[in-house]
């Protein structure tokens, strides 16, 4: 699914890279006022965003910034995603002024309803804005579940692919010297690390701890989009972005003396969860695929229902509502192919969403013989029970394929009550014991096939 992240709580920068040097030293009588003539543009461009001012703040932008980065729909975008999580901004301090060759890096202190934040506007010599980037405070630190057994594994090292996108990974590696089940997980989209981290939580780093506690070797390992963000051509498609990978990381595995090769599976979360039969046709050794909340309509559709149904809560006010239905718009011209594909839709080129277009997974599923095993969280508003539905249909005369649906899960398969919003990707909890039991019991009951 792309947009894993509404509003993302992650740290999102658009603009162009910064080179860091050193600056001149000032009078401070002097530089304290060149730092408030910077304050107050950051601010003021700030302010354009949250009273839905979008005109104002992409007449801002610097011409240097790439066509569709920060224009103004893509600013109205940025914002609808930020305060969906955060809730609408109610005050903003100047903090520090950074100096970087001829550029002002301005940090503003911002609170919102729901989250304390920083504000980075870079601003170029001639005052124009040249990028934007929000940063969460610091997540508190991360304890495991009460399932997860340190002493019963390992974690080793581990790196996926090969020159010049060698990705870091981590095996997590249960002790003894018999021969493992493995697992490898598949990210959803956005540039995630190896954790699947967002806010409090790190569902994957779950998964695998949870897991190895049990006897499965579990390897994850950052993203490309994370790893080497700076680098990752706009050209990317989901080829690049997830499946070359994949197959990568399952070559990896399979190197370890430890792994039972014959009892290797693949699990896929999300958009991982969408492209897994598309890497199990690829890779016809696979033993198994774990799909969590996969997609099973095009993803411009998803997208859609998920824009519609935070629109429709609430607490989503008239701004944020505004900046939905930009969205809204851009998805449905996607839909139809009516947008040039350069141009930028939720962080991403046209030309990726009309590679990814073509591809269907329930017909890929199809021409995949292994055994699948499906799970589905029935809080979960990203992925919807649409999806299930559909899967529930594709699947229902496979004799060899188990849905699992858990009516109190999210997104992230963890528990919760109520409507489900954005906001509770901020509160920490752990993937669910129930989900690490079930797959861990299906990985165990297959037969070996030697």
């Amino acid at each position: 699914m792309v947009n894993d992240h509404p509003a993302r709580s992650v740290a999102l920068l658009v603009g162009f890279v910064l080179i860091a040097s050193l600056c001149t030293a000032r009078p401070a009588a002097a530089q304290a006022t060149a730092d408030s003539v910077w304050n107050r543009l950051a601010a003021t461009f700030v302010r354009h965003l949250s009273t839905g001012h979008f005109d104002s703040a992409g007449a801002m932008i610097s011409p240097a910034v790439p066509a569709g980065a920060l224009d103004t729909t893509r600013l109205g975008q940025i914002w609808a995603q930020l305060i969906a999580s955060a809730g609408a901004l109610t005050s903003l301090t100047p903090a520090t002024v950074d100096r970087q060759d001829s550029l002002h890096i301005v940090d503003q202190a911002a609170k919102f309803e729901r989250q304390d934040m920083t504000i980075r506007v870079v601003l170029m010599p001639d005052s124009t804005v040249g990028g934007l980037w929000f940063r969460p405070p610091a997540p508190p630190d991360w304890t495991p579940a009460a399932y997860v057994t340190p002493a019963a594994f390992d974690e080793i090292d581990l790196h996926v692919g090969v020159e010049p996108w060698i990705l870091p990974g981590t095996l997590s590696l249960p002790r003894g010297d018999s021969l493992l089940p493995a697992v490898v997980l598949v990210h959803g989209s956005g540039p995630h690390d190896r954790d699947a981290s967002i806010g409090p939580n790190k569902p994957f780093r779950d998964l695998a701890w949870g897991l190895a506690s049990t006897g499965i070797a579990v390897l994850r390992y950052d993203k490309r989009t994370n790893a080497y963000a700076g680098r990752v051509p706009d050209s990317l498609t989901i080829e690049g972005e997830v499946i070359t990978d994949a197959l990568a990381a399952l070559a990896a595995l399979r190197s370890h003396p430890r792994i039972d090769t014959t009892r290797i599976f693949l699990a896929g979360h999300s958009l991982g969860a969408m492209m897994a039969p598309a890497i199990a046709r690829r890779d016809s050794a696979l033993a198994g695929l774990i799909l969590l909340a996969a997609p099973a309509r095009p993803i411009v559709d998803v997208m859609h229902d998920q824009m519609d149904y935070i629109a429709s809560l609430p607490e989503t006010d008239d701004v944020t509502r505004a900046g939905l239905n930009a969205m809204i718009d851009s998805l449905y011209m996607l839909h139809f192919r009516r947008l040039p594909p350069t141009q930028i839709v939720m962080g991403a080129p046209a030309s990726y969403y009309y590679d990814l277009a073509e591809y269907n997974p329930v017909e890929a599923l199809a021409a995949v013989p292994v055994p699948v095993m499906l799970l589905h969280g029935g809080r979960d508003y990203q992925v919807s029970s649409v999806e299930l539905s559909e899967w529930r249909n594709a699947l229902q005369y496979r004799a060899n394929a188990v849905i699992r649906e858990y009516p109190s899960l999210n997104h992230l398969f963890i528990a919760g009550t109520g409507m489900p919003t954005p906001v509770e990707y901020g509160k920490a909890g752990h993937v669910s014991d129930e989900v690490i039991r079930e797959v861990a019991a299906w990985i165990g009951t297959l037969p070996v096939t030697r």
